[in-house]
């Protein structure tokens, strides 16, 4: 039986269903944005799996059909953390991410790109853990560690505009800077890293058709260009002392 899940979630014109018989996430596109994202998302769990050298059901239960108009992923076992959580529970998981990502992304200038790499879309199980919904993956990508700073804020800033966190456990903000730092993320990265990402979202085409079709989809887009300022300052702050 099949329940449905989403259908145009953040404007992408993709319903999404799950068939628990077979195990299966099944994604139906209704426009031609909607084909890009799920030949986009095929191509990231691809590349994903090829890097981490899965050789198992995973690999080939996922499967790109109907003139890429349809989607089927199968369904990964792990638990989601909150990132509404406080930060004493979800830094670790932060950090183990971040260890993941090192350990993954192939090091060099440019590397392929998640793009909307938060804790929503990571499970773990274990020692195990697994990046899942690949929609804005790219194999041109972005600068080395975007997608771990990227991570790093949104599992920081999106509790903190609830919870202002910042002031009560920069300790762990400290740590989660730290282990971006020691993989090798750039200080100037480190330094300014929402004004970094905004900077390259103004500059590529790709990401500015994302910001179109779905404006509330990415979580820097939710901030202003004050809180932005705000918090540049308070990371360039916090490198400076690293």
């Amino acid at each position: 039986m099949a329940k449905l899940l989403k259908m145009s979630s953040h404007g992408n014109s993709i319903s999404v269903l799950f068939l628990s018989q077979h195990g299966i996430y099944r994604k139906l596109a209704r426009s031609k944005e909607g084909v890009k994202s799920l030949k986009q998302e095929y191509d990231g769990a691809q590349w994903y799996a090829q890097q981490r050298n899965l050789k198992n059901n995973y690999v080939e239960k996922l499967s790109l059909s109907l003139n890429n108009y349809m989607l089927d992923i199968p369904e990964l076992s792990g638990k989601k953390i909150s990132y509404e959580a406080s930060m004493k529970h979800t830094n670790k998981f932060v950090l183990r991410a971040i260890s993941h990502y090192e350990s993954v992304w192939p090091k060099q200038d440019k590397t392929p790109v998640h793009g909307d790499l938060t804790l929503d879309n990571i499970l773990f199980e274990g020692e195990q853990i697994n990046f899942f919904d690949w929609e804005h993956f790219t194999y041109d990508g972005e600068v080395w560690g975007f997608d771990a700073v990227y991570l790093a804020l949104s599992a920081i800033l999106l509790n903190d505009l609830k919870k202002n966190v910042i002031d009560s456990e920069e300790n762990f903000v400290i740590k989660i800077w730290q282990k971006l730092q020691t993989i090798g993320v750039d200080d100037r990265f480190l330094s300014r890293p929402l004004g970094t990402i905004t900077d390259i979202y103004k500059s590529s085409r790709n990401w500015s058709n994302i910001i179109s079709k779905s404006p509330r989809k990415l979580f820097p887009m939710l901030l202003t260009n004050e809180q932005k300022d705000y918090f540049d300052t308070y990371f360039s702050e916090i490198t400076s002392k690293l």
